[in-house]
């Protein structure tokens, strides 16, 4: 392991050529991040892609909190002296039903599922130009190392993403693409048209009657956390609200992960002076509708986490009403964005009219342990055809709609 580092900036990032030369790369230890961080906070800054998932806050807090446990490398990529690419390399023992493998995942994943902080908009962290030539490099190194499988996890279209899927494309590979539905609120604002004329006429009529039931016990406010303290209380109050819903569901919720609250407890101390965390509460003045829990970063409101007041009234959608006064919260505050993040929710597409694709990739290298995996995978969806056949034969056969839970 290479301790050693230079906090070398160039003056102008464009006086550096990007070139498929071989890049230096140093190797850290996960707890040399003190010593690292002013090279990822610089390239983050200069790069096209970044996003508050790569910010320094996100990775300082990921790394206090699994650091530890999880003991990731740090990878920075060197031109001529000076360092153009960063990332983290995690590696995880899995198993694939009966058979173990190595799993190397790129920047803040690879924590057990019931901990998982889900990064989205994940790239590599590295000056515009130079995303193919990390990823030459990236790949190199990944060559002298054992491993079956490399999780892209989160991955936003772009450079580093298309060039890490050319150049592996020898390999086998799965990919899952999930839409980020999202509110342009620049655009909204320039055309100089309402929130309300986006919305389908079946969505816009949902919240009008909700709004009017709720609206019985005075007006609906939108409160934004002010000071630490009343974050605190607003991510309490919200992860009360999120567990009482999930286990009358007969499921665990992510607050019950003590570790995932520890995370954003400490990503919250961090982030919220800084002015990158966002905490709403939608509310009358005798109950709380909903909150919400955002991140906030380069002009963009990301949803992250929610817990709303669900009622026995079905009338009532706590959800939609909470994120329709939202987007309208950050549409008068100046925001240029509302992202739902990864995921094709009914709520999501009902109130957000576009999406960006994010990708989960999952590279597998040729090693035994894979070639058993991709047998069993093969065994399996023989015996699954050989069922569906004589299951269609039989003549018994059922057609199931797809069940959403309305917001």
């Amino acid at each position: 392991m290479d301790t050693s580092h230079r906090v070398l900036v160039a003056s102008d990032p464009q006086s550096l050529t990007a070139s498929h030369c071989p890049l230096d790369i140093q190797c850290h230890a996960w707890s040399d991040w003190p010593s690292v961080a002013p090279q990822w906070s610089w390239l983050a800054a200069e790069s096209p892609h970044h996003s508050f998932f790569l910010s320094k806050d996100w990775v300082d807090t990921w790394l206090t909190v699994f650091g530890p446990l999880l003991r990731p490398q740090i990878l920075v990529f060197s031109h001529r002296q000076q360092p153009v690419g960063i990332c983290l390399l995690v590696r995880r023992r899995r198993r694939r039903g009966p058979v173990p493998i190595i799993r190397l995942y790129l920047n803040t994943a690879g924590e057990d599922e019931s901990d998982g902080t889900c990064v989205e908009y994940n790239d590599l962290v590295c000056l515009p130009g130079y995303e193919e030539t990390v990823v030459h490099a990236l790949l190199r190194h990944l060559g002298r190392l054992r491993w079956d499988e490399l999780a892209l996890q989160g991955f936003q279209l772009g450079p580093a993403l298309k060039a890490l899927k050319d150049l592996s494309s020898g390999l086998n590979r799965q990919v899952r693409e999930v839409p980020s539905h999202y509110v342009d609120l620049e655009c909204l604002r320039q055309s100089g048209a309402t929130y309300d004329l986006m919305l389908s006429s079946s969505t816009r009529r949902q919240i009008r009657r909700s709004c009017e039931l709720y609206e019985q016990d005075g007006s609906i406010f939108v409160e934004c956390a002010s000071d630490l303290a009343t974050a605190r209380e607003m991510l309490d109050q919200l992860a009360e609200l999120h567990q009482r819903s999930w286990t009358a569901r007969g499921e665990a919720g992510v607050f019950s992960s003590p570790r995932f609250m520890e995370f954003h407890r400490r990503l919250i101390e961090r982030a919220f002076p800084a002015g990158e965390i966002q905490l709403l509460r939608v509310h009358t003045p005798r109950s709380v509708i909903g909150l919400l829990y955002n991140f906030v970063y380069r002009g963009k409101v990301y949803f992250y986490q929610s817990g709303f007041a669900y009622a026995a009234d079905n009338r009532l959608k706590p959800g939609l009403v909470t994120h329709y006064h939202a987007v309208q919260h950050c549409l008068a505050h100046g925001y240029q964005e509302y992202d739902f993040l990864a995921g094709d929710s009914r709520y999501k597409r009902s109130l957000a009219p576009h999406h960006w694709h994010l990708e989960w990739v999952v590279i597998e290298r040729a090693t035994p342990a894979t070639a058993v995996v991709s047998l069993l995978r093969r065994v399996r969806r023989r015996y699954a055809g050989l069922a569906s056949t004589e299951h269609s034969s039989s003549g018994c056969g059922c057609s199931a709609s797809p069940v959403g839970t309305d917001q």
